[in-house]
């Protein structure tokens, strides 16, 4: 079992101190001379000795019963979890120094071990689409689906895309993704509702060994009415750059960043103007698009930029999220919402 050792030694490297506790932090293995001693012991928190409880700051820890005396003053925050439990029992892998709630340490964040995770299920899942995509016996002339070359292409494409975030601790889009979302985009589709469709048909080849998501977009369990209503939606987009072309300038104007081309909807005397439809939310792409202007604005390629928000017609949302609006305003790109 995962243990917290703690060894504490002289200049000649004689030990003064050792101790040893499980990942709860009772006590397991306590030696020390008659000299030096401390109360800081588990989690480098102070000990009481008349008690036997750790003061964490928010209240204090029981570690022979791996629970807190008190309840988490947070515990609102998780109502299917108990407010008294220790690092959502998993001590391993999270930390809490205040007692108030457990979250990955800093190396865990610091190296993106979340997005290096996906990566490897997105790789194991693209092995095992190579693997029972019966390519062997497809090109040895045996009984084997037409779609095995497909599926088997498309087991590499995640695998490598896979492996590539595994690697970087990036996220990475296969070409299967960027390719969907781009046709969708070209097809008028809003960003965002090409993002959901690539999102779901990608995924779905992942968990979907038998190439039925390549065929068709079911993988997102989508019926004719729901797709209409996305198309319906998606059309709307043209709504705000034709309104951005009543500005004068140059339409679909392409700049070159670290982070590749950036294409505005309209550029007029030094500004860059962007238009999006309906309620607009922070997802990667859009987040991208927010870094290229930050990187155009640094480097002084453009005056200015600003981000038009036009209602839709469809769902009568306009605007972005607050995620999204904190991150423009924090790298100094105006907003205008036209109701």
């Amino acid at each position: 079992m995962p243990s917290t050792p703690c060894w504490i030694s002289y200049q000649n490297g004689c030990p003064s101190f050792i101790e040893l506790s499980p990942p709860f932090g009772e006590v397991f293995i306590e030696e020390r001379n008659n000299i030096w001693n401390t109360p800081y012991l588990f989690n480098a928190k102070e000990f009481d000795e008349e008690t036997g409880l750790y003061y964490y700051g928010a209240r204090y820890y029981d570690p022979k019963l791996s629970l807190w005396i008190s309840a988490d003053p947070l515990s609102t925050k998780y109502p299917f979890v108990s407010g008294y439990c220790y690092l959502f029992n998993k001590p391993i892998v999270l930390i809490d120094p205040y007692g108030l709630e457990g979250w990955p340490p800093e190396w865990w964040t610091r190296s993106n071990m979340g997005t290096r995770l996906l990566g490897s299920v997105q790789m194991v899942g693209g092995a095992f689409e190579m693997i029972g995509s019966g390519i062997g016996t497809y090109v040895s002339g045996g009984t084997a689906s037409p779609l095995s070359v497909p599926i088997f292409l498309n087991g590499i494409d995640n695998f490598q895309a896979g492996f590539k975030q595994l690697w970087t601790g990036k996220t990475q889009q296969t070409l299967l993704y960027s390719g969907i979302r781009s046709t969708a985009v070209e097809l008028g589709l809003e960003e965002q509702t090409a993002e959901y469709i690539a999102a779901g048909i990608d995924i779905s080849t992942i968990l979907v060994g038998n190439g039925k998501a390549i065929m068709t977009i079911g993988g997102l369990k989508l019926t004719p009415k729901e797709v209409n209503a996305y198309a319906k939606i998606g059309s709307t987009g043209t709504i705000g750059e034709n309104a951005l072309k009543l500005l004068g300038g140059k339409s679909q104007q392409s700049f070159k960043t670290t982070l590749g081309i950036r294409r505005v909807d309209q550029f007029v005397n030094g500004v860059a103007h962007e238009s999006k439809v309906g309620y607009t939310t922070l997802t990667p792409n859009i987040k991208q698009q927010v870094m290229k202007d930050a990187e155009l604005l640094k480097n002084q390629s453009i005056d200015d930029a600003v981000w038009h928000f036009f209602k839709s017609p469809v769902t009568n949302k306009v605007g972005p999220s607050k995620p999204l609006l904190k991150e423009l305003e924090r790298n100094n790109i105006k907003v205008i919402i036209h109701e």
